[in-house]
């Protein structure tokens, strides 16, 4: 069961859910059962979070009755009548009826027979106390509802100052929207501007077929991207797109939506933290006296208890004391009454107190509480709207930048699939050529490994080298698929780009894949050049650099992110250059676009160009070969003179030799790349006819060059004397440029030196200030240090101090443990004991009063043999004792009855005989005389009559127990005989079935054969109803008696008809073997109870209470919490309650009784149990079969 607490009306409410069931079921249950709809529900938890709808209700943990979920009903405007409705409700169900009380005394005290008053004062006794027991519950359940409307109302108020706090925060978030629109609005204005040129671009792009989709693709009619942008939108045309964009930002600039939020909210939160708005004002002192009132109606309770005890007292069978004890009655039920009216009055001031908190509550929810959420629905609907415009004006602006950039993104996209659809051939290219020779080069390699390995294999040289059987593996990749979804672009849509849109050339270049170039491996310790074959062009707008539009467009972000919200606006596709496409007419100049294109290389033309002209300048070469090389040389040399002028060792013969060998290699090494350069290309055979006038030339310079060589030895000796006269003139011009440099630095060095004189002084008197400092805190240290030693050592004794009195704490808990175990011992064994001698205690006190009872049995029966003949209504024990040692039939009942009737009938006739005579006799009497006579007389028989007949229910309840007991007996001696056969069918049957235990279920399911006793074959465990002390009513007595003779007579037919073993067939072995696991659950627990087993649950008159059906000599009582949650009550009337019920115990609890007035009418130190209950889920296969059939 699930309780919602419904604060508008301050009642809870107990609603049937089930276990998986989410908070939108619970909203549709409350609307069932009250008529609220689900839009006007707000739910809360009890710290005034409100449940989500998507949510279940388990996930909550709430639900309970001490912990609800809060129903509060939103736009509730009609307080006086819920308020009427609620005191209605409470008055009918709360207010005790004492005007009908009164009216039932009047009429008892009409009465002029005392045994009608006795009986009528007796009657209406038993009422009293039922009564104020459920008005003190009632009251009870109104400081409940107190509290939980409080929890309620704190609940709203959390929930409350929640929403404000999202609010504010929600508030401060938005509040960065304006300063974004401002930026966006300064932005936004440029790309307004020229918005048609835009256009015009988009119109003169034709898109190709292979791009177009099937449904854009028109016969005959070339698609431009105009057309194609505008057919994705018919709704709108693009040309208004700048429109709708200027309309957002007039919006947003003129949007007031945050100020009026922002004084909404501060209202709010003004008016929420006031005292006297958010506290229910005396609510504390209000449940205090309350509950001091609940206490002195507990005071009433038990008083009214007393004296209808008093009052219910069977009246006394002498006539002259009829009126005495009658009197006796009237004033004890007065006094009654005069509780009761207080009682009466004092739930009246509960129920006050309830409708005051309502109607304070419901003034609040219809008053300013509603006004605060209205306020704060306003603010919430100013920050959407805000956001709102926020968004609209983020995305138009957005579709405007995209528009704008929609050429230039279209020319770059065009490039980069033709700059793919080349790189995929070229590396197609590449990657086989590359297989191809890893292949050949592996191959290679393995072979020469393997021959050396087998000449090395067959040698004892082998034992040094180990690991030289070992080959290359094969490293050869796989081709790869890739760029096969990429549409067929070729060079001539490039083409018609340039000419419908000039402007757009500049992004109209394609990277030159250079696939072989970059992919080229290099050996880096090698200082030779390698120079790769230049790839051939296949067209202009293909570049050997990297195309400005793809760095670009990889260095920036794409236009979709330009209004984030920081500075990065200029961040696009479009460079500077996609300005230009604003002006009308205006194209983009082609030198700009030069500088990111590569210098040429040269052509073949250009290289036979420069070839000839070279062969045919050989001539010209020899003839200025010496001059220049000689104008250099003496260059070089006179450069050297002055450098080396200190280095007089050096010979320059050496230095000049140097110089034109590195002349000469440098030379030879370029002629050489020349001449490789021709020999790598297509054309080696060509180029080897071009360079054999060169090779000439080369031939002829080397013989200059060693003809200069032998012009330079003999040269060395003059070169020698000049080299000495450079010397000397050298160290002239150094000695005398020194002593000018000495003349000038003496004066600075002077002052610099009486400068640094004085800063040594001030630095040799700061040192010895600093040197003092230093001792005296050197001195300081060595004190420090000797404290911190002896504080070490004080540390070191402090913590082997601690660690022993750490060990023996320890060892002082291990024997507080070990003493504790052992006292816990002691005391268990001890209370085991008390226990014991308790239990024999009580059985020495039943048997007491069983011979005390059986005394008194004896007593009476020696009177009533004594008044036999005299006495028409008594009937003899003899009879009875007959009739009792076997079961009554039909037959015997109505003879029995008729018997009865016929003793009355001549009973009535001789006392109206006896009347007769006296009336003849006393002529001189009145006839209203007479009458009072006869009144009298019949009362005292009908009062003998009552009287005799509850003598012989009670005779024959206690001739039932006796013989019960008897059967018991011999049941208990044939159980044992035949336990051991039993227990050998048991072990058959459970080996077949498993894990299931029938150990307990079957001494409680299976019987031994049936006695000639009808009682036995009905119940298996007869003496168990004796044993549980619940005492059957004689109309009930004679009900079980009519099932049971019914029952014994069918079971006397079957065995008529068949030769089986039991006369009752479901206490056969065979039909506790076709038993499964869900039918073991509804197996009723008679003698082991404990949690988790299934019981019978019955109600006692005499203990007033429902008990557990079972063997044990200790009562089991059911709480009344557990029969409430069932839906069961105990106060009910005997035709409506429920007398038999299946249960499942959850918890046991060991109780005694400590007063003597309690609600079990049990005996000082009785021992009881109480047990929790749920109700029994039937769901086994055999009571669905039954409940079919």
């Amino acid at each position: 069961m699930f309780h919602v607490f419904y604060v508008n009306h301050g009642f809870m409410m107990v609603l049937d859910m089930p276990v998986l069931a989410n908070v939108l079921e619970l909203n549709k249950s409350i609307f069932e059962a009250i008529d609220v709809p689900v839009d006007e529900q707000f739910l809360l938890l009890e710290n005034g979070e409100s449940l989500d709808n998507n949510r279940s209700l388990s996930s909550y943990n709430v639900g309970t009755e001490n912990n609800p979920v809060y129903f509060i009903r939103a736009n509730y405007i009609n307080t006086n009548k819920t308020l009427q409705q609620v005191k209605e409700k409470e008055e009918r169900e709360g207010r005790l009826p004492v005007d009908d009380y009164r009216r039932h005394l009047n009429q008892i005290e009409s009465a002029q027979d005392s045994a009608i008053a006795i009986k009528g004062y007796s009657d209406i006794a038993k009422t009293f106390y039922s009564t104020i027991d459920s008005a003190l519950v009632y009251c009870a359940q109104i400081i409940r509802d107190h509290k939980l409307m409080n929890n309620g109302w704190t609940a709203l108020m959390s929930n409350l100052d929640d929403s404000i706090t999202k609010l504010e925060r929600r508030l401060e978030k938005t509040s960065g929207y304006s300063e974004r629109m401002r930026t966006m609005r300064e932005k936004g204005a440029p790309m307004i501007q020229n918005f048609d040129n835009i256009l015009a671009t988009l119109e003169k792009i034709s898109i190709p077929p292979q791009l177009l989709a099937d449904g854009d693709e028109e016969e005959g009619h070339l698609v431009t991207l105009y057309d194609w942008l505008a057919s994705k939108d018919k709704d709108y045309s693009v040309k208004v797109i700048a429109e709708h964009a200027k309309n957002q930002m007039t919006l947003s600039s003129e949007s007031k939506e945050l100020e009026k939020a922002s004084m909404l909210l501060k209202s709010v939160r003004e008016q929420s933290r006031k005292t006297e708005y958010r506290d229910i004002k005396g609510i504390t002192k209000r449940l205090e006296q309350l509950e001091s009132k609940l206490q002195s109606m507990e005071d009433v309770m038990k008083k009214v208890k007393s004296y209808s005890d008093i009052v219910a007292l069977p009246g006394p069978s002498d006539l002259s004391q009829a009126t005495v004890f009658t009197n006796q009655q009237k004033k004890y039920v007065d006094q009654i009454m005069m509780d009761i009216a207080e009682f009466d009055s004092t739930m009246g001031s509960f129920i006050k107190s309830k409708l005051e908190v309502l109607k304070n509550i419901l003034t609040r929810l219809s008053g300013w509480v509603k006004t605060i959420y209205e306020r704060l629905n306003s603010a919430n609907n100013e920050m959407m709207l805000l956001e709102n415009i926020y968004n609209g004006l983020k995305q138009r602006l957005d579709v405007v930048r995209q528009v704008r950039d929609a050429p230039i993104m279209y020319a770059i996209a065009v490039t980069e699939v033709i700059r793919r659809n080349a790189f995929r051939k070229e590396f197609d290219q590449w990657l086989s050529v590359f297989i191809e020779k890893c292949r050949q080069f592996l191959k290679d390699e393995n072979c020469q490994r393997s021959e050396f390995f087998c000449r090395l294999d067959q040698h004892f040289i082998r034992q040094l080298f180990p690991g030289m059987g070992d080959s290359v593996p094969d490293i050869c990749p796989d081709r790869v698929k890739f760029d096969e979804s990429l549409p067929e672009l070729d060079a001539e849509v490039i083409r018609n780009l340039r000419k419908t849109v000039p402007d757009l050339e500049f992004f109209l270049k394609a990277d030159v894949p250079q696939v072989f170039s970059k992919l080229l491996v290099c050996d880096s310790a090698l200082n030779q050049s390698i120079s790769a074959p230049g790839i051939r062009r296949e067209e202009s707008f293909f570049v050997r650099d990297g195309s400005a539009n793809i760095g670009t467009l990889t260095r920036n972000f794409p236009s979709s992110t330009w209004l984030s919200g920081e500075d990065n606006i200029e961040m696009s596709p479009a460079l500077n250059r996609c300005a230009m496409l604003m002006a009308k007419g205006v194209k983009a100049s082609s030198s700009s676009a030069s500088i990111h294109e590569p210098p040429k290389p040269l052509t073949n033309s250009l290289y036979k160009m420069c070839s000839r002209t070279l062969i045919g300048s050989s001539l010209v070469l020899q003839r200025k070969a010496l001059r220049s090389t000689f104008r250099t040389t003496v260059q070089i040399l006179g450069t050297l003179v002055l450098m080396q002028t200190s280095q007089a060792t050096l010979a320059l013969p050496t230095i000049i030799l140097a110089v034109w060998a590195m002349i000469f290699t440098k030379f030879i090494t370029l002629v050489q790349q020349e001449m490789e350069v021709p020999a790598s290309s297509a054309q080696s055979a060509k180029s080897q006819r071009d360079l054999s006038h060169l090779r000439v030339a080369v031939q002829y310079i080397a013989e200059e060059a060693s003809a200069l060589k032998s012009c330079v030895a003999d040269t060395q000796v003059s070169f020698r004397e000049v080299l000495l006269e450079a010397q000397k003139i050298v160290a002239e011009r150094t000695f005398d440029f020194m002593e000018k440099m000495q003349e000038k630095n003496a004066k600075t060095l002077q002052d610099q030196e009486t400068k640094w004189k004085t800063a040594v002084d001030s630095l040799g008197a700061e040192i010895v200030s600093k040197s003092v400092v230093i001792e005296e805190r050197d001195a300081s240290i060595v004190e420090l240090q000797s404290e911190v030693r002896e504080n070490n050592k004080l540390r070191k004794e402090l913590d082997e101090k601690l660690e022993q009195n750490v060990a023996l704490v320890a060892e002082l808990n291990d024997m507080v443990s070990e003493l504790s175990s052992r006292n816990e011992e002691l005391l268990r064994s001890a209370a085991e004991q008390r226990q014991n001698l308790e239990h024999f205690e009580e059985k020495l006190k039943e048997s007491e009063e069983k011979i005390a009872a059986f005394s008194e049995e004896r007593n009476q029966w020696e009177t009533e043999k004594e008044q036999k003949k005299i006495d028409p209504f008594f009937v003899g024990f003899e009879f009875l004792s007959n009739l009792l040692k076997r079961d009554l039939t039909e037959e015997e009942m109505t003879t029995l009855k008729t018997e009865h009737d016929r003793r009355r009938a001549e009973s009535t006739a001789t006392i109206c005989d006896c009347l007769g005579a006296e009336t003849v006799a006393g002529e001189e009497a009145s006839i209203e005389e007479q009458t009072i006579k006869e009144s009298v007389i019949r009362s005292d028989v009908e009062k003998e009559y009552k009287n005799r007949m509850q003598l012989l229910v009670r005779g024959m309840e206690e001739r039932n127990s006796k013989e019960i007991a008897k059967v018991k007996e011999e049941v208990q001696s044939s159980f044992e005989s035949e336990i051991s056969g039993y227990k050998e069918r048991i072990l058959d049957l459970e080996s077949r079935l498993g894990s299931m235990e029938f150990n307990k279920s079957m001494q409680a399911i299976s019987n031994p054969e049936p006695s000639t006793s009808g009682l036995l074959n009905a119940f298996p465990s007869g003496g168990h109803i004796q044993e549980s002390c619940m005492l059957l009513s004689r109309d009930g007595a004679e009900g079980i008696a009519e099932e049971i003779h019914d029952e014994i007579k069918e079971a006397m037919e079957d065995e008529d008809d068949s030769d089986g073993f039991a006369a009752v067939h479901v206490n056969t072995i065979a039909t506790q073997t076709r038993l499964c696991l869900k039918e073991m659950r509804m197996m009723i627990s008679l003698s082991d109870i404990h949690e988790g087993c299934a019981v019978l649950i019955m109600w006692d008159e005499v203990h007033n209470s429902y008990t557990v059906f079972c063997s044990s000599p200790t009562l089991h009582f059911v709480k009344e919490s557990s029969m409430k949650r069932m839906g069961v009550l105990g106060a009910q009337k005997p035709a409506t309650r429920r007398n038999l019920i299946l249960a499942t115990i959850t918890h046991i609890e060991f109780c005694q009784i400590k007063k003597i007035d309690n609600r079990y009418k049990l005996p000082m130190d009785t021992r009881f149990y109480r047990v929790d209950i749920e109700a029994l889920p039937l769901e086994s296969t055999s009571y669905r079969r039954r409940r079919n059939d």
